[in-house]
């Protein structure tokens, strides 16, 4: 709002401001109700892959983990 007015602006020049500020804030709001704002930019849908299968997934045995270098605690 304070970079619409000058420094030291005269009445004439500080009601038809406000007028115009409030004239377009109602032009707004009133394209707001009726849904012509803009739409938000949605984010391309991402396909993603098939999710595995793991209900017949089987942990390796014990010696395979320490080979790796994992210590159990």
């Amino acid at each position: 709002m304070d970079a619409a007015f000058k420094p030291h602006p005269n009445m004439r020049q500080f009601v038809s401001t406000i007028g115009r500020m409030s004239s377009a804030y109602a032009k707004k709001q009133a394209s707001t109700t009726r849904g012509l704002r803009r739409k938000k930019q949605l984010l391309p849908r991402i396909a993603l892959p098939p999710v595995p299968d793991l209900t017949e997934f089987e942990v390796p045995p014990e010696s395979d983990s320490n080979e790796a270098g994992f210590e159990r605690v």
